[in-house]
């Protein structure tokens, strides 16, 4: 099987953030030259804040996101980091709508009734470092972000869950997701069916 790329959906509404910041920033830099004293000064500061944040929004949002999918192994990429899972230690792939997610992540850190980490129903682990869609930002913001290719009806399916041995589970956000989780299934038959062939 030749190996299988999968690009990241990104958020669109950056590019509106990171304008609209730019815009604002430029205009309190010009009042500030037209004012004087403590009120120019918080008119600098302002704007600066601003330019930082566009500048790290645009740092964020330029780090490439992507997944391969090989004949032994799924490699998740962010920037130069590298994640290499074996698909011997995949359990399975879902879709999974954001706001489910969400909660998903949240219930992972909530302390059981032991006072351990690991959520009481959840996952020991939810890594969401190789999701390329922030999953605290609101349905419009979300469409902005590219999912709204989804009809209304599926947008609630719009990232990839995907479980590994161990109890721990990466959140994914291939651009193209039921792509990604048929793929997926199908590798992972072809190496049940050789290891259920050679224990026969």
């Amino acid at each position: 099987m030749a190996t299988k790329y999968f690009r990241s959906s990104r958020p669109q509404g950056v590019l509106l953030f990171m304008a609209i910041g730019f815009v604002l920033s430029a205009a309190l830099l010009v009042a500030a030259l037209r004012m004087d004293g403590i009120k120019a000064l918080l008119a600098a500061v302002v704007a600066a804040v601003l330019l930082g944040l566009v500048a790290w929004a645009g740092k964020r949002r330029s780090v490439p996101v992507g997944y391969e999918l090989g004949v032994d192994e799924l490699v998740l990429r962010r920037g130069a980091e590298a994640v290499h899972l074996p698909l011997e230690a995949v359990l399975d792939a879902n879709l999974i709508d954001r706001f489910t997610a969400r909660d998903y992540v949240v219930q992972a850190h909530l302390p059981d009734t032991k006072g351990s980490s690991q959520g009481k129903a959840g996952p020991s682990a939810v890594e969401t470092h190789y999701c390329g869609v922030p999953l605290g930002m609101g349905r419009a913001a979300a469409i902005y972000a590219g999912l709204a290719q989804l009809s209304t009806r599926d947008f609630r399916r719009s990232l990839v869950l995907l479980r590994v041995h161990g109890g721990s589970a990466y959140l994914l956000s291939p651009k193209h997701g039921s792509r990604m989780v048929s793929s997926l299934g199908n590798a992972l038959g072809e190496i049940r069916k050789e290891v259920t062939g050679a224990g026969a």
